[in-house]
């Protein structure tokens, strides 16, 4: 019973630090991008 708590716990955690590397990537490629059009514009 614990042990099963606990994992379900560290599958949350994995799931949860999935979604986080995925938004993180997403706002590195949106500053990326947005980095491009400021040197465009200049």
């Amino acid at each position: 019973m614990l042990h099963n708590q606990n994992t379900g716990k560290i599958i949350n955690m994995k799931r949860v630090m999935k979604q986080f590397r995925n938004g993180w990537g997403l706002l590195i490629r949106c500053n990326r991008t947005l980095k491009e059009q400021v040197n465009v514009w200049k």
